[in-house]
């Protein structure tokens, strides 16, 4: 039930799990990542399967990957909130 909750929370019974379906079925691969933020609340993304990459596995579920991640982008607005004065007006 906590499960449950989580997920329904994030929208995973809606467009999300729409689009986990259609991405197993195009790709053969999807992913999201599960973080918990400072007040406790469990969030769920749902990620790219494009902008995913991992080391070699030999298992269908990647328990043996050295490392694994996804491409971010940002706009350039965020990079020079981000980086230093030297990008600010």
């Amino acid at each position: 039930m906590g499960i449950n909750d989580v997920l329904s929370a994030n929208g995973w019974f809606d467009v999300l799990k729409e689009k986990m379906l259609h991405d197993s079925a195009e790709t053969g691969f999807v992913g999201t990542y599960t973080w918990l933020d400072s007040e406790g609340v469990v969030h769920v993304e749902w990620l790219k399967p494009e902008n995913c990459f991992y080391s070699y596995s030999s298992y269908p579920d990647f328990r043996d990957t050295s490392w694994r991640g996804v491409m971010r982008t940002k706009k350039i607005s965020e990079l020079r909130k981000q980086y230093g004065k030297e990008f600010h007006p």
